[in-house]
């Protein structure tokens, strides 16, 4: 570092005194962070200071200054945001940036018991990964600098890339020149050619590598002839090596292999294909339960299907005991029939006067017959109508009922009702016994 930055301290003022730094963050070979405090928005902010060597670099100065531009229109949830590239005669170039209150993932792994992560903690934080790179990438942004140092967790286990298109422009001294990492740069980078999304898939895959099982792909010797010519050793015999034992699933340490291949072409070409390749294509949390949102339903009743009805016939057979009322009826009709010749032929001589109630009733009484008259003669009549009657009833009448003398009739009608009772309609001739 230079003298610029090394003469920063808690409690000065950057910025045309807009900052006052509160503390040192981290630090790399090229520059510093601080955190501040923005006077103007009173809120804390992350300074990454540059050296010297780049603010005197026309070229890489340059290059930072396009990289700032499409990188501070980068709004995603998993990327850190840049405000803004100051610079000003007399101070040290630095970039404003939203300040993360979390640890790295290059720091979180020397925490683990076994120096490395399991796939169960790691899987939420890769989808996020690879949301944050394939909203980059089409936004025409390449990180060129992705590692563990780079990938910070905040206090709610959100994944915050930092740096995305700045890293390695401040760690450039020329245009063509390898920049970034060696340890997590492809073999083209290596070489110093254009970069490509494809050099942050062979990063992402370095990356991976390192977490699931606490050391890089190449990492010691001669990293750079490595890179460009020796293949990966497959994630299952590096951890056997060691003599340790990881949880990473068959096809996460087949994409991983696929990302480190040496032919850009053979990569996955985006990280959407990465996460869909491992199967992240849904949430971006934990596994837990999720409780589903269902719209209450209004109870729905069942209409009853009709039952259907039983066919009835079209009459109701008579009972026994309308059988027997019939029956009377009948025998009640051929008694009045006979007693009304008796006394039309029998006894002309007497005075008759034609009275015609419309309807009288005669009550099963004794008072009513004091004297019983002898039945006539039976004559031949028709048969009964087979007809079941106008008026069904189930009384009995009374065998020992008989019509009282003294009249003659003219019957029309005869009704027995349920009570008992007995309705004649008919025409009665009154006349004086002899």
């Amino acid at each position: 570092m230079d003298g610029a930055t090394h003469a920063l301290a808690s409690g000065f003022l950057v910025g045309g005194g807009r900052f006052t730094l509160l503390r040192q963050l981290g630090t790399g070979g090229m520059s510093v962070v601080w955190l501040a405090h923005d006077e103007r928005l009173n809120e804390s902010v992350a300074l990454k200071f540059l050296s010297d060597a780049i603010r005197n670099d026309t070229v890489a100065l340059n290059d930072l200054r396009l990289e700032t531009q499409k990188s501070r229109k980068l709004t995603h949830p998993n990327i850190i945001r840049i405000y803004d590239l100051y610079e000003a005669p007399g101070e040290a170039a630095f970039f404003s940036m939203e300040y993360i209150d979390g640890p790295t993932l290059h720091e979180l792994k020397h925490q683990q018991l076994k120096g490395f992560f399991g796939w169960t903690y790691l899987r939420p934080l890769v989808k996020q990964l690879c949301d944050a790179m394939d909203y980059a990438h089409n936004e025409g942004v390449i990180h060129r600098d992705l590692k563990p140092a780079n990938m910070m967790v905040d206090k709610r286990d959100r994944l915050k890339l930092a740096d995305f298109g700045i890293a390695s422009v401040g760690n450039s001294t020329g245009r063509h020149q390898m920049s970034g990492t060696p340890t997590y740069m492809s073999p083209q980078q290596m070489d110093g050619k254009p970069p490509q999304v494809s050099d942050d898939i062979y990063a992402l895959g370095a990356t991976l590598y390192e977490l699931l099982c606490g050391q890089p792909p190449f990492y010691e010797g001669d990293i750079a002839e490595q890179v460009r010519n020796q293949p990966a050793m497959p994630l299952a015999e590096r951890l056997a090596q060691m003599g340790l034992r990881g949880d990473a699933p068959p096809d996460v340490a087949a994409m991983i292999m696929a990302c480190l291949s040496k032919d850009p072409e053979k990569r996955p070409h985006s990280a959407r294909l990465v996460a869909e390749w491992i199967g992240l294509t849904g949430s971006t949390v934990a596994p837990t339960v999720i409780k589903e949102s269902v719209e209450p339903v209004a109870p729905t009743t069942e209409t009853p299907v009709p039952e259907e009805p039983v066919p009835q016939p079209d009459f109701a057979p008579p009972s026994r005991k309308m059988g027997v009322v019939m029956v009377l009826s009948c025998a009640l009709i051929l008694c009045a029939a006979g007693l009304f010749a008796w006394q039309k032929f029998g006894k002309k001589d007497q005075a008759q006067t034609a009275i015609e109630p419309p309807v009288e009733t005669w009550t099963n009484t004794t008072a009513f017959n004091p004297a019983p008259v002898p039945l006539p003669p039976a004559i031949e009549t028709s048969k009964p109508d087979p007809s079941p009657p106008a008026i069904q009833t189930k009384s009995l009448i009374d065998p020992g009922f008989k019509i009282g003398s003294g009249c003659d009739h003219d019957i029309k009608s005869i009704i027995v009702q349920p009570d008992g009772k007995i309705l004649v309609a008919g025409t009665f001739l009154q006349f004086n016994d002899a």
